[in-house]
């Protein structure tokens, strides 16, 4: 594979989460940069020299200098309080996984573009900045640390906060990726793991759509004939999508029917008609790509009998009632989450015209439906939780 080929595939597959530290790393003022480059330097000399009490000072001072802790920082204090054998059993929350996480995802990211790339530095320094050679020469320092640390817990379950950060930072990442997919393992950084990929997945969708089709009457409402429409909706949701829509009905009546207005019978064929309410679908069925759902909607429906602006002699006119639907749908969903769709609806209306034709009956909506449903911060953590397990 060419450079540029290997460069546009890690970009393409890693490069959108590269690491939430070094993210934050690029845009912290020059004084932090400065000071994490002596600090980095540093820590590797205070460590032969068994000043363990310096190390932990600098590193506090760099956090402060910093304005929030950096995976740098809680990398060496956890391998400190591994050495010393002195982590707590609580001693690791959802902050402290990101920082474990951060770090797996950052080694993959630089393992691809080793691999990909003839001439990885060039986009090391882009991420790191002039740091690079230190912030490398600090990994390697921290990798050996952790593999000899790691000596001592050889009778520690490999399902154990300790063996999965010291797993982590000597390299043995498949063990780290088996651990915090196995449903049986109860360690801290599994079960928060696991409970991240569930609250990813349970966040709800962002919905959008545009939709054309035909309305059907059926009824005494038959003499108003067929009519196309357009209409749109948004919303969002998960399991349900709750949706406000709003839709346009167009052409002539296929048929001239009688009004009453002001007291006087109006004979007329035209027609103008809408509706707006809220929708709400549940997805009962998903094979693949594929989704089943039915639908119900509540809102207000309607049409011009007379046009204000046709006749001079006459008021324009409307009818309106209320439509309760319902009926069943299917999206066709794009790995990106737009999608294209069929839903048949019925719609309970029964148009009230006294004194002019009897319009009772009820309709049939059929439409044809384009959206996208998605959450970008959604699929970007699941891409980077996966990442983290990728063998």
């Amino acid at each position: 594979m060419t450079s540029r080929a290997g460069l546009l595939v890690a970009i393409l597959i890693v490069a959108p989460g590269i690491t939430y530290s070094q993210t934050f790393y690029r845009n912290v003022g020059p004084d932090c940069v400065e000071r994490e480059r002596m600090v980095l330097q540093s820590i590797p000399e205070y460590y032969e020299q068994g000043n363990f009490a310096k190390i932990d000072s600098t590193l506090n001072n760099l956090d402060i200098s910093c304005f929030f802790p950096l995976e740098f920082s809680w990398r060496m204090k956890t391998l400190l309080k591994l050495r010393d054998h002195s982590l707590g059993s609580k001693d690791f929350n959802l902050k402290d996984f990101y920082h474990l996480s951060n770090y797996l995802e950052e080694q993959r990211t630089i393992a691809l573009l080793n691999a990909t790339d003839e001439f990885p530095a060039r986009h090391f320094k882009f991420y790191y900045g002039d740091n690079s050679t230190v912030i490398f020469s600090y990994n390697d320092f921290t990798r050996d640390l952790a593999s000899q640390i790691l000596a001592d817990y050889q009778s520690t379950p490999d399902c154990s906060t300790e063996k999965i950060i010291l797993n982590a930072y000597s390299g043995n990442t498949r063990s780290v990726s088996e651990q915090l997919r196995d449903d049986n393992c109860k360690a801290p950084p599994a079960l928060v793991y696991r409970n991240a990929l569930k609250e990813a997945n349970h966040r709800a969708l962002l919905d959008a759509y545009i939709y054309s089709g035909v309305w059907v009457p059926y009824g005494n409402n038959k003499i108003l004939g067929n009519h196309p429409f357009i209409g749109f909706g948004m919303g969002g949701g998960r399991k349900f999508i709750f949706d406000f829509t709003m839709e346009f009905r167009f052409s002539q009546a296929a048929n001239y029917y009688v009004v009453q207005n002001k007291g006087q019978s109006i004979v007329t064929n035209h027609f103008f008609g809408g509706y707006i309410g809220v929708d709400v679908n549940y997805n009962y069925l998903t094979a693949n790509r594929l989704k089943f759902y039915i639908v119900s909607g509540l809102g207000l429906d309607g049409f011009d009998v007379i046009d204000d602006n046709s006749n001079q002699n006459h008021e324009g006119k409307s009818i309106n009632t209320f439509n309760v639907n319902a009926g069943l749908g299917w999206r066709l969903f794009t790995p990106d989450g737009t999608y294209a769709g069929l839903e048949v609806r019925n719609n309970f209306v029964n148009y009230k015209n006294p004194g002019g034709t009897p319009l009772d009956g009820n309709t049939i909506s059929i439409r044809l439906i384009y959206g996208m449903m998605r959450n970008q911060y959604k699929s970007a953590e699941l891409r980077r939780l996966h990442n983290i397990v990728k063998q």
